[in-house]
């Protein structure tokens, strides 16, 4: 989250508040084949906006969950939330969307194909 940070779309206090809610609650956070979308409603966000973390390795979260792909976003308002929620969570879990992800080596080729998503 420190692009979306330095960039001045949020404040330090959504990290720590993102962070918290990944700690509680992070398994409802996955949405696909090692894609976590971190994130918190907050009154710590000036903008909308994506931070996108791809790992070299899986980091294993539980059992039966692993991260390989972080997509961070910060949101202005409740309803920019749940609309920006809802279209993220669609487009990652198309099938295209996912085949896609497996021919991305790299930070260019994952931004590109970031970037074609319409949301």
């Amino acid at each position: 989250m420190t692009p979306l940070e330095a960039d001045n779309y949020i404040t330090e206090k959504y990290c720590s508040e993102v962070t918290e809610a990944f700690r509680k609650n992070g398994a409802y956070m996955f949405i696909g084949e090692g894609i976590a979308l971190p994130h918190a409603r907050s009154n710590h966000v000036m903008q909308t906006g994506f931070s996108v973390l791809q790992l070299k390795k899986p980091v294993k979260y539980t059992d039966e969950l692993s991260i390989k792909l972080l997509i961070c976003f910060s949101s202005e308002d409740n309803m920019n939330h749940l609309e920006t929620l809802i279209s993220l969570v669609d487009h990652i879990k198309s099938a295209s969307f996912t085949e896609s992800l497996k021919t991305v080596n790299t930070a260019d080729e994952l931004a590109d194909q970031l970037l074609s998503m319409e949301l």
